[in-house]
């Protein structure tokens, strides 16, 4: 993406929507969203974690997640684990051989 000019049209899934209304939400009102997206993504590149692995869990906030679940969601939760083990240890035997 070049950023010669000084305006630019993005989309928005279903998946930032959310993501975009919350970041709406906390954004000081003397502040365009424009400008706080910028200082968000400064904050972001500065804090390093754009160099971490981008799927890095905090597993506190998935314990404290767990607690409020209902049985449907644990085992929804359960399935989703189950196969992305599935999905790890079939990467890990490719890669062993």
């Amino acid at each position: 993406m070049k950023f010669n000019s000084s305006i630019k049209t993005i989309s928005i899934s279903e998946r930032t929507r959310v993501a975009f209304e919350l970041l709406d939400q906390i954004r000081p009102n003397d502040i365009s969203f424009s400008s706080f997206l910028g200082i968000v993504v400064e904050d972001y590149l500065d804090s390093g974690k754009h160099k971490n692995n981008t799927m890095s869990l905090d597993l506190n906030r998935w314990a404290e997640s767990i607690i409020d679940m209902t049985p449907e969601e644990l085992s929804n939760l359960q399935t989703q684990l189950r196969n992305l083990t599935n999905l790890v240890e079939n990467k890990v035997s490719k890669l062993l051989c």
